[in-house]
């Protein structure tokens, strides 16, 4: 018994790391089928992409597995197949495939030309595709995701790329591996807050105590849960009813106004503001479009040395809420801020004044009030200081 003991320790410890199964079950997985095709020849060389899917005739959802390090060895990784497998056990259509190291970023374009042209014979529903990258993988797999058309799903496992590349429209799942590198979580953590930035769809997975490749090394509940939730992430987002456009949020106009053309901004403020249901219940909880935010943004500008646009959102408030009190005194900050003193003034004068002849919570009523005298208590301890001060002697 001992000798069999030993014999499996040291087959463990000789196991590959291409060779660990993915820590997760499913039986579903027994009825998947795979079938191999050549998606590009060279010369007397070919390179192979392989089909993973459930017998059907219907037209499914795909998701690319993407080999961004160049490798031919790569699908035959046991990873990789199961991770294929579970997929497809879902009634997606996995897809994993070889790729060269000199041509990794040619060869995965034309995998995805392959795939489009001969979607109709394999049943690929090339509208709804799905990427999952992970480690060295990751930056040509976000890269296909921001090029390839018909992406609804893109998954990131312990990796990173330039978050630039990353589309608010795009649902993305980020799952990071605390054990990980330093520079690596930090890349992570980027990408996170640009989609947060752009108030994109993020779903974020922290693992605290996860070693790199942690869906074969670390057998735990929270690896089959990320796990699990990685695939409903897919399931869900390639299959379900999408809306065509993403409702504008304070944090998309910010970004906008910060990044574009002004006008482009304004138009899609205007647009939603329009478009903001005056019946819809609970309507005050709805806050991205509303004089505060705006208001928000246009302080935001200032401090992203942006004085122009910061007025330009200053007037967009003025002219879209004329009689809200807190566009009066928001606007007053921001002049005082500015060293624009006389508008300043002005602004918190008649803060004041609608404060009075506007209806209000007493509450914001109160917030408003105390924020508009002690701009102008600000502005009158200047005016006594200047007051006192002695006049230039003239030669």
């Amino acid at each position: 018994m001992y000798c069999l003991l030993l014999l499996f320790a040291q087959t463990l410890v000789a196991q590959s790391l291409t060779e660990l199964p993915v820590l997760y079950d499913d039986e579903r997985t027994q009825a998947v089928q795979m079938q191999k095709q050549t998606y590009k020849q060279i010369d007397d060389q070919s390179l192979e992409l392989f089909i993973y899917e459930l017998p059907s005739q219907e037209l499914r959802p795909v998701v690319v597995f993407i080999n961004g390090v160049g490798s031919e060895a790569l699908p035959q990784w046991r990873v990789y197949q199961d991770w294929a497998r579970l997929t497809a056990a879902r009634g997606l259509v996995a897809i994993t495939y070889e790729a060269q190291y000199e041509s990794v970023a040619e060869d995965t374009q034309q995998m995805f030309a392959f795939l489009r042209e001969q979607a109709k014979t394999y049943h690929l529903d090339m509208g709804r595709v799905g990427i999952w990258c992970c480690s060295g993988n990751v930056p040509i797999g976000v890269q296909a995701a921001a090029e390839q058309a018909g992406v609804q799903c893109l998954q990131v496992f312990y990796g990173h790329a330039d978050p630039s590349l990353l589309k608010r429209e795009t649902p993305t799942l980020l799952v990071r591996s605390g054990m990980d590198r330093y520079d690596l979580n930090l890349g992570m953590q980027d990408m996170a807050l640009r989609l947060m930035e752009m108030d994109g769809q993020l779903d974020w997975i922290n693992l605290p105590g996860a070693r790199h490749a942690f869906d074969v090394l670390d057998d735990t509940w929270q690896t089959a849960d990320a796990i699990e939730r990685s695939l409903i992430h897919m399931q869900r987002n390639l299959t379900a009813t999408r809306t065509s456009t993403m409702p504008l949020s304070a944090q998309s106009f910010a970004q906008l106004a910060r990044t574009g053309e002004w006008s482009v901004a304004e138009a899609a403020y205007r647009k939603a503001h329009r478009e903001k249901d005056p019946k819809q219940r609970f309507r005050g909880m709805d806050r991205a479009i509303s004089s505060d935010s705006l208001t928000d943004v246009a302080a935001a500008l200032v401090d992203w040395d942006m004085p122009d646009k910061a007025d330009k959102a200053l007037a967009l408030a003025l002219d879209l809420y004329p009689k809200d009190p807190f566009v009066r005194s928001r606007y007053a900050s921001i002049n005082l801020a500015q060293g624009m003193f006389d508008e300043a003034k002005v602004q918190a004068e008649m803060a004041l004044e609608l404060a009075e002849t506007e209806k209000m919570h007493p509450r914001w009523k109160e917030r408003v009030v105390l924020q508009a005298k002690e701009i102008l208590d600000s502005i009158q301890k200047r005016d006594d200081k200047l007051a006192k001060e002695p006049e230039p002697q003239s030669n």
